[in-house]
């Protein structure tokens, strides 16, 4: 049922309907067309109007409802280029509204007010008029809707809860009776009952329980789960802390969240932190630091838990919000902790100072582990730090907490493939996964190795066990899409990096878009600086900030001893969402042909470093770049060959992004600088896959001598192949283009590489003419002709020696003499 204002309205049709559900899970968020189609026809192959019928869909609601229900608001759904956006608050949608206040009864609960947690419950759950999207049929939407229904029993399993603990054990009973004949298989439920009727006398009627719960499971093969086990174990021996505590009994604080699903590949980083926690000589304070969706707080929890027993005056938890940019005052964290821990209300002070004092002063001679979850920093932290040498502090934080003293660190790591396909697995089951190795692998690198999106991604799958993994592979592929896609239940991963985004730097922000244009290839600060157009410096600083928000790593250093930094697929994804929405395309552009400068003025520094001087290959008019506090020599330092190596995939990756912005004379640029490192002979695939991009290019754009350069790069590549009869072939049409555009600096090179091949193919008088033409042709060229030189006075060498004729030794002699009036030395 929706309302347009007081007036209550049915949504006939169930195409409507399902696409109001999409958009409903959703709210604020763009839904595609794409995923509208699939939540229509999840089992079928949609017919050619599918997208049509969307659309219609979104008109039928758009006439049911009306533009907006709100005076002065924009439309009520939004249409965006890749779909349509529900327009409205999570709490005019009754399922958001329920979540909401089941959060504020969780937090009220570990407040230590069992009665407002149970009234704020029982609010949430008279919300609910049936199940969740009953009406909506789509396979898509149902999967979706279970997760609801779960949430649900979950809320009224707490209520229940809350309840007991307010001592309202005859109230409940009733309500547990019909809960278990309805749920007969529900542990929880059956537990409660149990302990309602224990606590009202009825132990004969709750141990009956645990044996109708018994039959019940044994029909599908399964046992009671070791809670209630211990519970009918408890029951047995009337053990007396079963009993409502009596008011006057000092409060042992158990706030611990619920403990997650058994955690995937982080079994090293478990270890780690149950040492540091339990070890009495570790330090006082463990600190989890990562980007959002990582799974900081399901392994603080985990961990939290597998120490819970050493810490036998109980558990404190807190939620400070920080990621959420809505940082819990540490004044009401203290409110809350000191009723925990047994202060009398009307005790407590006020000011954030007199409770940190009451604070310490309670902890001071208790073991007590305090779990303070998403903090925004340090100084929201120091005053939640327990006084006693038996408590220990377990942070999780996006920020590194640098500046606490005595604190063990770790950043979690990403996900490595083994362990992403592992919890792909959980997610889809092990058949799917080992039936498409190569698409589970695809899928795990373009989830970046990230928890929370490889979980996304997982349940995707779960709710269309039709689909094949590859489908979901390659919608996660385009760029554009990835993020929309990695979203389900109004979990997705886009607003997690948002959180580490809002508050970086301008500076930041900006180089984190423009990295998106260097595609997966790690850079320095010297490319940052290009990409912003400022300062080597000004852009390390940026970087630093980047990796202190979880955006980029550290990935080691380059041949000339310079940090490298990357930034996963994810990252990479919003980075280039980001640099389309607040970037135009004239900014894009000016910031290539800057970073495709300042590698070019690198390369150019690197030839000179390998060859004395500069070194005779060829050059376009692509121009150069560098930063106002830097050269290229200082960048490039030797050795020039291992800084060609370092940059290979980030020239291939340039060269790339220069093609589609048709940058052709910087595209072949591009792909003829690492000539030196190819002609070692180790770059065979890479160096044929930059040269077909460069070729594609310039053909397209019409770059004669481009084209020109690079058929002399692949005449030299087919050389060092072996492959004589190919490089004829390209040293042929090299030279007609050279000649056709009066290059004679690229028809000298021609002959000086003809000259190289025929010394071991042709007569020497055909391969001194080759070189005498080079010397010629490469004149103008100091470098290149002094080197032609020396090949042709060896080449006449031998002519000499071989005929000791009169004109070969004249030859020779008119060489040496124009070397030695060139100060050379032969």
């Amino acid at each position: 049922m929706a309302w347009r204002g007081d007036e209550a309205v049915r949504i006939p049709g169930v195409r409507a309907r399902t696409v109001l559900a999409m958009l409903l899970l959703r709210p604020r968020t763009v839904v595609t067309l794409d995923q509208l189609v699939d939540a229509l026809y999840p089992d079928v192959d949609p017919p050619k109007t599918a997208r049509n019928q969307a659309q219609t869909g979104v008109a039928r609601l758009r006439a049911l409802l009306g533009d907006s229900d709100r005076s002065g608001a924009g439309p009520l759904i939004v249409t965006h280029p890749h779909g349509y956006l529900l327009d409205v608050a999570d709490e005019r949608i009754d399922a958001f509204a329920f979540s909401a206040k089941v959060e504020q009864a969780r937090q009220t609960f570990y407040d230590g007010r069992p009665d407002a947690a149970a009234d704020l419950l029982s609010r949430a759950l008279g919300l609910w008029r049936g199940d969740a999207l009953e009406d909506v049929p789509s396979q898509v939407v149902r999967s979706q809707a279970v997760l609801w229904d779960g949430m649900r029993v979950a809320a009224l399993e707490r209520r229940i809860t809350a309840d007991l603990e307010c001592g309202r054990h005859g109230e409940v009973a009733a309500e547990l009776e019909g809960l278990a004949a309805e749920n007969p298989h529900n542990e929880r439920f059956h537990a409660q009952l149990m302990l309602a009727l224990y606590r009202t006398g009825r132990s004969s009627d709750a141990l009956d329980v645990y044996a109708r719960l018994h039959r019940n499971l044994d029909e599908l093969g399964a046992e009671p789960g070791n809670e209630v086990r211990h519970l009918q174990t408890q029951i047995l021996r009337h053990d007396s802390t079963l009993l409502p505590a009596p008011a006057s009994r000092t409060r042992v604080p158990r706030q611990l969240p619920v403990r997650p699903a058994a955690l995937v590949g982080r079994g090293t980083e478990v270890e780690a932190l149950v040492r540091a926690l339990t070890d009495d000589l570790g330090e006082r304070i463990v600190a989890i630091s990562a980007g959002g969706g990582h799974g900081k707080t399901a392994l603080a929890v985990e961990v939290a838990h597998r120490v819970a027993e050493s810490f036998e005056d109980g558990q404190l938890f807190a939620d400070l919000g920080g990621a959420r940019r809505c940082p819990v005052d540490p004044e009401r964290v203290l409110g809350t902790f000191l009723t925990s821990l047994g202060m009398p209300p009307d005790e407590i002070p006020e000011g954030l100072a007199e409770r940190a004092s009451a604070y310490r002063t309670l902890t001071a001679d208790r073991r007590l582990l305090v779990l303070l979850d998403d903090a925004a920093g340090t100084e929201q932290v120091r005053p939640l730090l327990p006084g006693g040498p038996g408590c220990r502090v377990l942070i999780t934080s996006q920020s590194k907490l640098t500046v606490l003293p005595a604190v063990m660190r770790l950043d979690l790591p990403l996900l490595t493939p083994a362990d992403a396909r592992a919890l792909l697995a959980r997610h889809a089951g092990p058949e799917r996964v080992d039936a498409e190795p190569d698409a589970v692998r695809e899928l795990a690198t373009l989830c970046g190795g990230v928890p929370l999106a490889l979980d996304i991604a997982g349940a995707r799958l779960a709710a269309r066990p039709h689909w094949p993994i590859s489908r979901l592979a390659a919608r996660l592929a385009d760029i554009q899409q990835r993020l929309s896609e990695l979203s389900i239940q109004g979990c997705e991963i886009r607003s997690s990096l948002e959180l580490g985004y809002d508050p970086l730097s301008e500076d930041a922000k900006r180089l984190l878009r423009r990295v998106s244009l260097l595609g997966s290839a790690c850079f320095s600060a010297w490319e940052g600086a290009a990409l912003v157009g400022g300062t080597v410096r000004r852009a390390a600083e940026a970087l630093e900030d980047l990796v202190e928000a979880h955006l980029a790593t550290v990935e080691g250093m380059d041949g000339s001893g310079h940090y490298t930094y990357t930034v996963h697929e994810l990252v990479r994804a919003f980075s280039w969402e980001r640099l389309e929405q607040e970037e135009s395309e004239v900014e894009r552009a000016k910031a290539l042909e800057r970073a495709v400068g300042a590698v070019l003025a690198a390369t150019d520094a690197a030839h000179a470093m390998l060859h004395g001087r500069r070194h005779a290959s060829l050059r376009g008019e692509a121009p150069r770049w560098q930063p106002p506090d830097s050269t290229p020599a200082l960048h490039v330092t030797r050795p020039a060959q291992g800084w060609l190596a370092s940059r290979l995939p980030l020239l291939t990756a340039l060269a790339r992004r220069a093609a589609e912005y048709r940058l052709s004379e910087a595209c072949w640029e591009l792909a003829v600088a690492p000539l030196p490192l190819f002609e070692t002979g180790d770059y065979f695939p890479e160096w044929a896959a930059l040269l077909d991009t460069a070729m594609e290019c310039v053909r397209r754009d019409g770059n004669v001598r481009g084209e020109a350069a690079l058929t002399l790069s692949l005449a030299i590549r087919a050389q060092l192949a072996g492959d004589g009869g190919d490089e004829e072939r390209l040293l042929r049409d090299a030279a007609d283009l050279f000649h056709r555009l009066g290059d004679t600096e690229g028809e000298g090179l021609v002959a000086w590489l003809r000259g190289d091949e025929g010394t071991f193919t042709r007569s020497l008088p055909d391969v001194s003419a080759a070189y005498s033409s080079a010397s010629e042709l490469l004149k103008a060229e100091e470098i290149a002709a002094e080197v032609v030189r020396h090949d042709l006075a060896r080449i006449l060498r031998l002519q000499t020696a071989e005929d000791a004729g009169q004109v070969a030794r004249e030859r020779l002699e008119r060489v040496l003499r124009e070397a030695q009036q060139a100060g050379e030395t032969t």
